[in-house]
């Protein structure tokens, strides 16, 4: 029997830029070379504390080994080594011909150049809203368009994929990333329900969205969503393609945009039912407050305190992110003291929630054909009196915020 103590390790090479790129393929090539693979991770710090292990435990039915891997991967450098073990389930020993076949197939992966290995496909998506499309347009700088046909409208737009098991994820990924601009562009709750989606490889995004296309409204400055709807038809604000493209290169741009359009989508839950889905307005104003807070900067910057007793200067982190929330609320709303006034309590209430879980929505309260239940200089009603007009104050804010980076 053939037991190691210690695990089999291999040096390899792949920059910190294309770690993601190598396992997509190492997978890819696992599968086609070794055989099915179907793991748990984990992702683990050490006392080096640049350099982090993904460990990986392979183990299925179909092969007659089970495999550990341990991937060493350097803040800086990349992906600098590989721990391999390969064990016979029947035996416990180490298979060693299985070991040098996943070596041979992690080192010539790490070799490889994955910029050869990117397909490119165009889709045509089908998209959902209350309110269809005026026409078709064409956003250049994102490469995306809108196409309104006849039973639904679209949106289309190229991926690069390394591996087809990656175009769902990918699909999805993207699809989101439009359909929440599209949102914030309209205040409409545009979505992806399912259906037929139209691929090629050797078709543009013009080819498949056709020829015809209108020109985006001037009106970027619209609060309202009636002011962005001309004969029930949704019309395109002039900013949306800088708006799209600038969420499709930056994390917090897209947060931003997500968080809004899951907010939007519980709200109409809320419309559909109020007393089932009263609660939900709670979760759709953290969407709100959230939504502004992803492009705030969080990082602690340190403020000169001075010592009430002693006079002396102290440093202490801080991330102000309700002073920012404030700040950025003026700033993009130009001193508007409804926006000012509605935000704040927004704000707040967002923190009470949070910190004390007290609930900020009422079921059996006006807006069920009851009255308000009056207690003193308040009142209780089934939502927050701001919660009527705080979307298109979230929406406005966001859309000026993207339109000054």
């Amino acid at each position: 029997m053939f037991l190691r103590k210690a695990m089999k390790t291999i040096r390899v090479d792949v920059t910190k830029e294309s770690v993601n790129d190598f396992l997509k393929v190492l997978w890819y090539e696992l599968r086609e070379r070794v055989g099915p693979v179907a793991c748990q991770h984990s992702y683990y710090d050490t006392d080096n504390n640049e350099k982090y292990i993904y460990e990986v435990d392979w183990c299925v039915d179909e092969l007659p080994f089970k495999v550990n891997l341990k991937f060493s991967n350097h803040t800086a450098k990349g992906i600098i080594g590989v721990d391999i073990e390969a064990i016979t389930i029947a035996s416990g020993e180490v298979d060693i011909r299985a070991e040098s076949n996943i070596e041979d197939v992690i080192f010539e992966t790490s070799k490889l150049d994955f910029s050869k290995r990117y397909k490119k496909l165009t889709l045509k998506v089908p998209i959902s809203s209350s309110i269809r499309f005026y026409g078709n347009y064409f956003l250049e700088k994102s490469n995306v368009a809108i196409a309104s046909e006849a039973e639904f409208d679209y949106v289309v737009f190229q991926v690069s994929i390394l591996d087809e098991n990656e175009l769902t994820h990918v699909i999805t990924d993207t699809v989101k990333k439009i359909t929440s601009s599209l949102t914030l562009c309209t205040q409409q709750l545009i979505e992806f329900i399912g259906g037929t989606i139209k691929k090629s490889e050797n078709h543009s995004v013009l080819d498949l969205s056709g020829r015809e296309f209108i020109k985006p409204c001037l009106n970027n400055d619209f609060v309202d969503c009636d002011e962005v709807i001309d004969g029930n038809k949704l019309v395109l604000i002039s900013e949306s393609d800088n708006i799209l493209y600038k969420v499709l290169i930056s994390i917090d741009n897209e947060n931003s945009v997500n968080r809004f359009a899951e907010s939007i989508k519980l709200r109409k839950e809320v419309s559909e039912n109020r007393f089932l889905n009263c609660f939900k307005a709670q979760y759709e104003l953290l969407g709100y407050v959230s939504s502004i807070e992803s492009l705030l900067d969080a990082s602690e910057k340190n403020s000169v305190l001075e010592c009430a007793n002693c006079g002396m200067q102290l440093e202490k982190p801080e991330r102000r992110i309700s002073a920012q929330f404030n700040e950025f609320v003026s700033l993009h709303s130009r001193n508007s003291g409804p926006v000012e006034k509605a935000m704040k309590a927004l704000y707040g209430d967002r923190s009470k929630f949070v910190h004390t879980g007290k609930s900020l929505t009422s079921i059996g309260t006006a807006g069920m054909g009851n009255p308000f239940i009056l207690e003193g200089k308040q009142h209780i009603s089934d939502v927050p009196k701001y919660y009527y007009n705080v979307h298109e104050f979230t929406g406005y804010l966001l859309r000026k915020a993207m339109m000054a980076e």
